[in-house]
């Protein structure tokens, strides 16, 4: 890892070096959307710098997460003290908790006093909590675990209301194009639609994950791939 030399002020230009060898120490940094700024590393605290290696949030986090494409980062301060700053520095949310992460379009998951919660940014509101975890958000879903005896797992809205109650889901996997990949109650694996359909009415002895060229790995009841 690669730091810069103490001294008794900060330099105003980074080094190249400095900013790459820190987009691979902290979590977020793995994001692939586009990045106005980059994360650079100061007696191990955590700053920004823009594309000219520019400094402009001067290093004062303990970790750090690259920006997403709204403008927005998670940081930490110290233990149990993160927030949601904006690319001027600006916090916009701010929690005692653990972790925090970004779940995609506004929506940021954080371990509260009840659980798992998330918080929206967009309505500056929580919209669950008390979730045993928290997957991905897109196309208007959240899959989450709920605490419950049985199976667990489902989907809620943006709101935090519940979908897809017909089904008991043992797992479930974020929508792509309106499908996801689930295990039902009876631990069969199937595609399910946005409006509750399985797709093809077929269950699965295996499935997986997601679609990957318009292609899904399957593997039926008499051992077919």
């Amino acid at each position: 890892i690669i730091e810069l030399e103490w001294r008794k002020e900060m330099p105003k230009k980074i080094s190249k070096s400095v900013v790459l060898a820190c987009l691979f120490l902290v979590f977020g940094c793995s994001n692939s959307r586009a990045q106005d700024l980059l994360l650079f590393e100061y007696k191990e605290l955590f700053g920004y710098v823009d594309k000219e290696l520019n400094v402009v949030i001067e290093p004062r986090f303990v970790k750090a997460s690259s920006f997403n494409s709204d403008g927005y980062a998670v940081v930490s301060y110290g233990k149990r003290d993160f927030a949601i700053i904006t690319t001027s520095g600006k916090e916009v949310y701010r929690v005692n908790t653990p972790s925090m992460r970004d779940i995609s379009d506004g929506l940021f998951a954080y371990y509260g006093d009840r659980g798992r919660t998330i918080y929206d940014l967009n309505s500056k509101k929580i919209i669950a909590e008390g979730l045993n975890d928290v997957g991905s958000a897109s196309e208007g879903m959240i899959d989450v675990r709920f605490m419950i005896d049985g199976p667990a797992a489902g989907y809620i809205n943006y709101a935090g209301e519940k979908l897809l109650e017909g089904f008991s889901f043992r797992r479930t996997n974020e929508f792509r194009e309106q499908v996801a990949s689930v295990i039902l109650d009876d631990w069969y694996s199937a595609l399910i639609t946005i409006d509750g359909n399985i797709v093809g009415g077929s269950k699965y002895l295996r499935l997986g994950e997601h679609f990957s060229e318009g292609l899904i790995f399957v593997q039926t009841e008499d051992g077919r791939t």
